[in-house]
């Protein structure tokens, strides 16, 4: 049913998805770097959120492309504290200690940017790194929490989970 339910949303918003040739595919290893005009764009490994994640590193930008692995940031959750960072929804691959240990090997880059998948460009810091492992904390304590609730358990998420966020904002 979710793969007819996904399908159907790529139609209507994307037309018809087309496959490209296995010729065309390169499966980027750690390390690997292509050339991008005059930028040498360098492939990390980056577990954790999942195991099969990625970063892009532009030294020349000092940014990091990061897919989930640097969080989400939504400019409407800003306050006058500044941004708000925090982990997206995990996949069953989640490994939270693996995914803190990405986080400040990518610190060890000194980054300025991160490129978020989730829609933005942000400065990112220690500061930053320091706040979306301090999430990712905060989700696994919920899960544990609420890991043996027997009866509705994705609504005890929801509402715990919506809590959360009030607290943090």
């Amino acid at each position: 049913m979710y793969k007819f339910i996904a399908n159907c949303f790529f139609k209507q918003f994307l037309g018809d998805l087309i496959p490209i040739s296995e010729q065309r595919i390169i499966i980027a290893k750690d390390s690997d770097e292509i050339t991008l005009g005059k930028r040498i764009l360098r492939f990390i490994n980056t577990p954790g959120h999942a195991r099969h994640h990625v970063c892009i590193w532009d030294e020349k930008s000092r940014g990091i492309f990061s897919g989930d692995t640097l969080g989400v940031s939504y400019r409407e959750f800003n306050t006058s504290q500044g941004k708000l960072i925090f982990p997206p929804t995990t996949p069953i691959q989640f490994d939270p200690e693996v995914w803190k240990k990405t986080i400040n090997q990518l610190m060890d880059l000194k980054p300025k940017y991160a490129y978020l998948i989730h829609f933005n460009r942000i400065d990112f810091n220690q500061d930053s790194a320091n706040m979306l492992i301090e999430h990712i904390n905060g989700f696994v304590n919920i899960a544990n929490t609420l890991k043996k609730t027997q009866s509705n358990r994705v609504k005890a998420i929801k509402k715990v989970l919506l809590n959360y966020f009030i607290s943090i904002c």
